[in-house]
Formats: structure tokens, sequence, C-alpha cells
């Protein structure tokens, strides 16, 4: 399974500006090539070395608080959004949620998906399928939240007012539902 570097390159920069930290625990020699490497958006990297780099921010910047990943889902979706604007669908977040779900497809070459699974009037579930292995549920919370983040900027970026995103965790990732007025 692979990523692409649109994925990579916000994990990389934290780490970079933070390399007095101590990344030992999380990180393999195989990382750090990565990391300093020069990150292209559109080259594609190993998927266990992107589930490391991003853990280790979670745990050593965010210090494993779930609204902290959330916040930064929010941030990398400010970010795409400066390259990807036709995400947005203005006056209708189902909507731009749906093509949200779409490109993030395109970042991954293997067993990921998402997808909205229902939605209505003020409301959705998103899921996020990853059909690897996850030894741990923390990786998998740290990853639903970023990815409500990620939900809720979308949301309110389209004209979405007092968003809610409810997460439900399951064996093979996790269940978001969404709500806003």
């Amino acid at each position: 399974m692979r990523v692409k570097g649109t994925l990579v390159l916000d994990y990389v920069r934290i780490i970079r500006a933070n390399r007095g930290q101590d990344w030992s625990k999380y990180l393999t020699p195989e990382d750090w090539q990565i990391i300093d490497s020069q990150v292209l958006s559109s080259q594609w990297y190993p998927y266990d070395s992107f589930r490391r780099i991003a853990f280790a921010v979670f745990k050593v910047i965010a210090k494993g608080n779930l609204k902290t990943a959330e916040t930064f889902g929010r941030f990398t979706v400010k970010n795409m959004l400066g390259v990807y604007k036709n995400i947005l669908v203005p006056g209708d977040p189902a909507a731009s949620m749906d093509k949200l779900a779409r490109l993030r497809r395109t970042f991954f070459e293997g067993e990921m998906d998402t997808k909205i699974l229902e939605h209505g009037k003020g409301w959705l579930r998103y899921e996020i399928i990853v059909f690897a292995q996850e030894e741990d549920n923390e990786r998998i919370e740290a990853f639903c939240h970023q990815a409500a983040g990620n939900l809720i900027e979308i949301t309110e970026q389209s004209g979405g007012k007092n968003i809610k995103a409810d997460i439900s965790l399951k064996s093979t990732g996790g269940e978001i539902k969404v709500s806003w007025e």
C-alpha cells in the first residue's frame, strides 16, 4: 500500500521543525530517509512509513490529544483547498464531503476507502475503511479524529453552521456522523 506525498508533506514539515524532540520511539531509519528527502506531492510513499510518521506527530507534538488531531485535520483541509479549490460546493456540505472522499481515494494506492454511506438534510454518515490490519485502536482513533476535522472544515467552508461530528470506531476503520444547520 502506498500514499501520495500530498498527505505526507504537513507531517514532514512538523517533524523537521521539531528535530529536537525525541522521535526514536516512533520512527525508523527508512522514515528518516523520507523526512530528510525532498517530499513531492505527486510521488508515492510507503503507507507504513506514512502511518508511523503521522502517529509520531500525534504522540510527540499533539501529546496524544484527539482534539489536537481534529484541529490538525482542519488545518490540512485548509491547505488542500488552496490546491483543490473545486472540492467546495457552496451551500452543499454533503456534495463537498463527497468530493473530498473521492479525492482522498486518489491519495491512496491499495486497500483504503472513504465514502458517504448515507445522507439527509443537514447530516451524513462518512465511512473510513482501512483494510490493512491495524495493531492498535489508538492509531485508528487518531486517524478518525483527524478525518473528522477534515469533514468539519469542509462543512464550514461550504456553508454549514453549528457542525457536530460523532465518531464510532470499527475494526476496519471508523464511521463519522456529521450534522450541520
